[in-house]
């Protein structure tokens, strides 16, 4: 007997019409919050006037020697008064945008329940998300904006870039480090001798975290040559090198320990105008730190209560100290204890400069901004700073903040760094 053959009647084929699609809420599938912007937000606050002409203030920076010892009628002590010097404050302009099209923005008003999440909390999420992984870029930065170098020699349109020496320092070439400051569709320029290199201008395409490149599409034929400073470039103007970061950044932790000049004022002509910086390298343990400590009370005056740690170096330090605990129990053992120093805030984050430990009193490191701190969250529509503005001749608006802001010190001597520290790889 033949059995006539048949199909079978599946839900996900044959009816798949009858069932509708069910879509989940947005989910974060990375790593999107900035420790550093947290920080920040918790710095203790600048108080001063901003002025679009000049912020100065005068700063007691020259030790004052003693009087004299003298006979009976003899001459009297030289006067003297060592006179202050001036210290230049200069804040930074953080703007970003996204643009949405009207038609987006009335289903926003009208007909939410079509939309899985608001558009528009969405795009400010992203561009807040953006905006504290900047600052917290900057926090370690200098006001040169100098992301890294490049090593790569060569004369072509587009093409893959080698990234070396993470803020310009020759130890800091982890790749994963510096892969982690950029992000596709970034927008960077090329500078060599303070000048920006010709049509060097250009779009990330893709970026390298396993080998520390990325991948750049230039306005022109660009030829680098090795050392060429890369910086952002992510404004719509495309051309000069006023169009980039260059020189328009914030004063940052780096800026404060290793430059000559901070403020405006040399550490070469001031000497106690100077951070301490440890070289020892090895181990971060207790002579780094003591060191570290004594410098800044002897120097500085101060009282050191934040300690930032690389990743590596943080995970070192508590390999090194757990390795010489004994236990008289080893059931009562903590797998993951924490080292810790009485009044010391202890810091990590993936941010932070690898081999690097940094040592400061808060009270010397101070955040001003103009305007309230905004949200890494995005929350809408109350943002600070923010503003519809209507594109030319387009059915769109361009969504716009806005953030004027800078970091500060008073004593750099109350800062300290110890570099060339051994890491564990995470």
């Amino acid at each position: 007997m033949a059995v006539l053959g048949y199909t079978f009647t599946t839900g996900g084929t044959t009816l798949s019409k009858l069932y509708r699609k069910v879509q989940g809420d947005v989910l974060t599938g990375f790593q999107r919050a900035c420790e550093e912007f947290r920080w920040l937000k918790r710095a203790k606050r600048l108080k001063i006037d901003y002025s679009l002409r000049e912020i100065t203030f005068p700063i007691d920076i020259v030790r004052q020697g003693g009087g004299a010892f003298i006979t009976e009628g003899a001459y009297e002590a030289n006067p003297r008064t060592e006179a202050p010097q001036e210290l230049t404050f200069a804040p930074v302009h953080y703007n970003d945008r996204f643009n949405i099209t009207i038609t987006s923005l009335a289903i926003d008003r009208a007909n939410r329940k079509a939309m899985l999440g608001r558009q528009i909390k969405y795009q400010v999420r992203k561009m807040a998300e953006g905006m504290a992984n900047r600052f917290g870029q900057t926090f370690y930065g200098f006001s040169t904006g100098e992301l890294c170098k490049t090593s790569t020699v060569a004369t072509q349109a587009s093409g893959t870039y080698t990234l070396i020496d993470a803020y310009g320092q020759t130890d800091l070439d982890n790749a994963a480090y510096l892969g982690e400051l950029f992000a596709v569709d970034d927008r960077v320029g090329l500078i060599r001798s303070a000048a920006l290199v010709a049509n060097a201008i250009g779009t990330l395409t893709a970026v390298s975290e396993t080998n520390g490149t990325i991948d750049v599409t230039w306005n022109g034929s660009v030829t680098s040559a090795a050392n060429d400073i890369v910086v952002f470039a992510n404004s719509v103007g495309n051309t000069v090198i006023g169009d980039t970061d260059y020189n328009n950044c914030p004063v940052g932790v780096l800026d404060m320990i290793i430059s000559t000049s901070v403020h405006n004022l040399s550490g070469a002509a001031n000497p106690n105008w100077t951070a301490y910086q440890n070289t020892d390298g090895g181990r971060f343990g207790l002579s780094h730190f003591r060191k570290m400590v004594h410098r800044i009370h002897n120097k500085g005056g101060g009282e050191p209560d934040t300690l930032i740690l690389s990743n590596g170096v943080d995970v070192d330090l508590h390999a090194n100290q757990f390795a010489a605990v004994r236990f008289n129990d080893p059931r009562a053992m903590a797998l993951d204890g924490a080292v810790k120093e009485p009044g010391i805030t202890m810091r990590t984050s993936r941010k932070v400069p690898n081999s690097r430990a940094f040592l400061y009193d808060s009270d010397s490191v101070r955040l001003w901004h103009l305007e309230d701190i905004p949200s890494e969250d995005g929350e809408v529509p109350e943002y600070p700073g923010a503003g519809f503005d209507k594109v030319q001749d387009r059915n769109a608006v361009n969504w716009s903040m806005d953030f004027h802001f800078g970091l500060f010190t008073d004593n750099r001597a109350n800062l300290a760094m110890a570099s060339s520290l051994t890491e564990q790889a995470i």
